[in-house]
């Protein structure tokens, strides 16, 4: 095949060869000339699947050819890097421990971010959700108030409009009392007005100072409030300040009021104060502001004036575009959104619709605070994670200098055995000190080297003696001791020891197990291809063969019971 021709020297050239494939490759060299094609696929170096599983000599071999890679191909670098991390893969218990480790740190950090990420939404959902029932709380809250307000006014002008003896003009000092004693009863009322059907003033409760009966007949404002409450079949209201004779900022709420004959005799109108509406937002603020947190709240109407807020000298400024998610409430939806506060940091402000009324409740706190418990996570997600960092740093620079670093050592300096006792290296006494199963193993160790070196000492000693002895001894005697040792050992019923003479016919020099007619008898040529022994010295390997009685020629092994 073609990389057997090239590892032979026929393929491609050398670079600095201009003739061609001469030289023989290191392939060649390693092999002893021979190049088989099942390593065809080991030997190729963008196989790095087959490299993987190559044998320890082919994997030798594969080496030394990236050493001489201008033979190969032009990409061989890539073999390089395969064999380089083949070798750390399967030498280095070092980088196998650490390989499993930062993996075992990245599912740790890639779990902890996943963790993270839907523990921080979970709980980012959670303050929205808070500030978001907050806001509805005030809002129905709110809608429960404007609702008894309505109906207040409702039955106030029911009890004006058909009370006995009212008649136009003639009674403005009974409406005035009716009306005092309606404000008794609520505190949350700046001034309450009876409205001819033109809408002048004609009544009003409290009454100013300064202020004569003939100089009470003044025109309402907003005038767009009588013209509601002309044509409406409920309450009408109306955020704004009345122009005379006050001008306090209220929530102006009037419905019409008609005489048991169904005639239009008046218009009653009442100014709500939005310092009240604006006292429950306020004891809110507080409370949170006693416990260190910043919170605003704020109610803005369908124009985005804010008509409730805890600071007063903001009431009826226009503050949609600095409401984030305020004009979807005023649409009926319910929104939580992240914008610049007054403070030019980050605030979360959720906003929701008033029931009943086109208008909104905001609820807005800054993002630190609102996200206190996620920054709380955070930091201690980031703590456990540097203390699982630090944790593990510790233990595996233990592990490193504990176990992995001395199990090195003793690798590398135990691959031999020494040659005395003077060589054992001294870090391996060191390790042996220990109480440790690191210490056992060098234990272990030392004491098989001294074995090893105590027995290489017996045999060494017992060699000599032995060539001393068999230089002194007849051979017919050494013979016929190896023979019975083997016998002993491989437990064999005779054996035999031939020798060719001159002619090549080989004949007994010692047999043990066999009859002197055996030993005189047994004379085998070199032409007796039937013979077992003459084909194992003919083939230099073992023959073993089955003795048959219809074989050509005698058998003195037949003969004497051997079958094999």
């Amino acid at each position: 095949m073609e990389l057997t021709r090239e590892l032979q020297g026929g393929g491609k050239p050398h670079p600095n060869n201009s003739q061609g494939g001469g030289k023989p490759h290191p392939y060649m060299l390693a092999t002893g000339g021979r190049a088989r094609e099942a390593d065809e696929a080991c030997l190729h170096p963008n196989n790095s699947q087959a490299l993987m599983d190559c044998p320890k000599p082919i994997y030798n071999v594969v080496a030394k050819m990236v050493q001489y890679e201008e033979y190969l191909y032009p990409d061989v670098g890539l073999a390089r890097g395969v064999l380089a991390m083949l070798h750390f893969a399967r030498r280095s218990l070092l980088v196998q421990l650490l390989s499993v480790y930062l993996l075992f740190v990245l599912v740790v950090l890639i779990g902890g971010v996943g963790v993270n990420a839907v523990v921080e939404q979970q709980l980012f959902n959670d303050a929205q959700a808070s500030d978001q029932a907050l806001a509805q709380e005030i809002a129905v809250e709110t809608s429960l108030h404007l609702s008894d307000a309505k109906n207040s006014i409702l039955e106030l002008s029911n009890l004006v409009g058909q009370a006995d003896g009212l008649n136009g003009l003639d009674t403005p000092a009974a409406i005035a009392r009716t009306f005092q004693a309606w404000k008794a009863a609520r505190s949350d009322v700046d001034h309450v007005y009876w409205l001819d059907p033109v809408g002048d003033v004609v009544v009003f409760s409290p009454p100013l100072p300064g202020k004569h009966k003939d100089k009470l007949v003044a025109e309402f404002s907003p005038p767009d409030v009588v013209r509601r409450a002309l044509t409406a079949t409920s309450p009408v209201f109306e955020v704004g300040a009345v122009v005379a004779p006050t001008f306090n900022a209220g929530v102006i709420i009037a419905y019409p009021a008609y005489a048991r004959s169904g005639k239009l005799v008046g218009i009653v109108a009442a100014n709500f104060s939005l310092a009240k509406l604006s006292d429950p937002l306020g004891a809110v603020v507080n409370a949170q502001k006693d416990q260190g947190r910043r919170l605003m709240i704020s109610i803005i109407d369908d124009r985005g004036e804010l008509i409730a807020t805890p600071d007063p000298g903001r009431v009826l400024l226009t503050v949609l575009d600095e409401l984030p998610g305020a004009d979807q409430a005023l649409h009926g939806h319910v929104a939580s959104r992240q914008g610049l506060g007054p403070d030019g940091r980050e605030w979360l402000y959720s906003a929701v619709p008033v029931p009943h009324v086109d208008w909104a409740v905001i609820v807005q706190r800054p993002a630190g605070e609102a996200l206190a418990v996620v920054t709380q996570f955070h930091l201690w997600f980031l703590t456990a994670a540097l203390l699982f960092a630090i944790g593990g740093l510790l233990f595996w620079l233990m592990l490193l200098v504990r176990v992995i670093r001395p199990l090195h050592t003793l690798a590398i300096q135990h691959q031999a055995l020494p040659a005395s006792e003077q060589s054992i290296p001294v870090h391996a006494t060191m390790l042996a000190a220990r109480n440790d199963e690191v210490g056992d193993l060098a234990r272990s160790l030392v004491r098989l080297e001294l074995d090893g070196l105590e027995k290489l000492g017996e045999l060494r000693t017992l060699l000599e003696t032995s060539n001393a002895v068999v230089g002194s001894l007849e051979p017919h005697t050494v013979v016929g001791k190896i023979i019975r040792e083997v016998r002993r050992l491989v437990d064999v019923q005779a054996a035999a020891v031939l020798l060719p003479d001159e002619q090549g016919v080989l004949r007994v020099l010692v047999s043990d197990g066999h009859s002197e007619r055996y030993n005189h008898l047994l004379s085998l040529s070199p032409e007796n291809a039937s013979s077992t022994a003459v084909l194992a010295l003919r083939d230099g390997k073992p023959v073993q063969k089955l003795l048959d009685p219809e074989q050509q020629g005698p058998s003195l092994s037949y003969d004497e019971g051997f079958r094999s």
